[in-house]
């Protein structure tokens, strides 16, 4: 029974996330397209992620009191809204209005789809493992294959397979609510430590140039008069390189420790914005892309680990909720500020910037190194 449902909460989570793919790899340019500038294109771009910030906490609480696969059919069934709205729209305020129903979506799904992954498996750390490759899986699918539409048949197709993917997932999932992993007898105070803390200020430094390079990249690519499928390409190789560091990173975690990995991760995220700020150009942007992949895909699964094992077990749901708020504040900010230098600098000067933000999470990790020293992490 618990393969069975770790084998359907992870069938939930490819869906999910070859559904945000697809959007994701598209979104922007269509913005574009439909002529909104580029200033409000990092408006709604980023909006997703203020929503997100905002409604975690109280969809994490109702995650705890009722149960992870509940609030993942609730997510599933906005996303199918939101990519309805984006099929229809045809301007600033109804896209916006998509991307704050994808927010509320995203919010009730994707941390509580870590919890109920880890709550299905003994080996929490291999079974996250495999939860963040499967979300680089649908990059790796997403992206070239909504490009390819794109180019060939437009933007429709792209919302409507998003919408039946949505429809799949709460089919899954409500077969699923019934049980519940966790008990909600656990006060908030439980659910907030200074691990936890620590690791939403690293989610916000990833945050940022992930979404950043993800928003700018598609909106430039598309301005120098690249096709689609030209970005959906190196968003694929960028998800290749991080199928293979999501799956070493639990393993390298067991074995020299998660914030020596979570360090590799982010000094070679570094290295990776320095060769993109110099050849952002096809094709040896997709050189850099490999190299960011690889990076990120060290991280992000260790920080989430980190942060679910150092709260008890009626708390995981708000927990990761609040290390996601991390990664919404650096997604909300990350594109509006970045973007706006792009509008006022160029992208170049944007791509140079992000180049600080992997190296400002080292002096994070040294604080959490002496916490852990001290046995005071985890």
């Amino acid at each position: 029974m618990r393969n069975t449902r770790l084998a359907l909460n992870l069938t939930s989570v490819a869906l999910y996330f070859l559904s945000i793919w697809l959007i994701a790899s598209v979104l922007a340019r269509y913005s574009r397209d439909l002529g909104i500038g580029l200033a409000e294109v990092s408006v709604i771009w980023s909006s997703i992620s203020l929503v997100t910030l905002v409604l975690r906490p109280f969809t994490g609480y109702l995650a705890d009191r009722w149960s992870s696969n509940a609030a993942m059919s609730i997510g599933a069934a906005f996303s199918c809204a939101s990519s309805l709205i984006y099929l229809v729209a045809r301007d600033f305020n109804t896209l916006l209005l998509g991307r704050v129903i994808q927010g509320l979506g995203n919010s009730f799904f994707i941390a509580p789809s870590a919890v109920a992954v880890a709550s299905s498996s003994v080996y929490i750390g291999m079974a996250l493992g495999m939860r963040s490759m499967l979300v680089s899986l649908g990059g790796v699918i997403g992206p070239p294959l909504a490009g390819i539409l794109v180019d060939y048949v437009g933007y429709a197709p792209v919302f409507i397979l998003s919408t039946a993917l949505g429809m799949v997932i709460v089919v899954i999932n409500l077969g699923l609510k019934g049980e519940r992993s966790d008990r909600a007898d656990v006060s908030w105070r439980h659910a907030i430590n200074w691990t936890v803390a620590a690791t939403m200020l690293l989610a916000s430094l990833g945050g940022a140039v992930l979404m950043t390079l993800l928003g700018l990249v598609q909106v430039h690519y598309r301005d120098l008069g690249y096709e689609a499928s030209v970005f959906g390409y190196l968003s694929m190789f960028f998800a290749v390189s991080g199928l293979v560091s999501r799956y070493l990173a639990g393993r390298l975690a067991e074995e020299v420790g998660p914030l020596k990995v979570i360090a590799v991760g982010y000094l070679i995220s570094s290295v990776s914005m320095v060769m993109f700020s110099r050849m952002y150009l096809p094709p040896w942007s997709f050189l850099a892309v490999v190299v960011y992949g690889f990076g990120l895909g060290l991280t992000v699964p260790t920080q989430q680990l980190i942060a679910i094992s150092s709260v008890p077990p009626g708390a995981k749901n708000r927990a990761m909720s609040f290390y996601a708020m991390g990664a919404d504040v650096g997604r909300f900010l990350g594109p509006l500020a970045l973007g706006y230098v792009a509008s006022i600098r160029g992208y170049v000067a944007s791509y140079q910037l992000m180049i600080l933000l992997p190296l400002a999470a080292l002096p994070v990790l040294s604080f959490m190194y002496l916490r852990a020293e001290r046995g005071h992490l985890w």
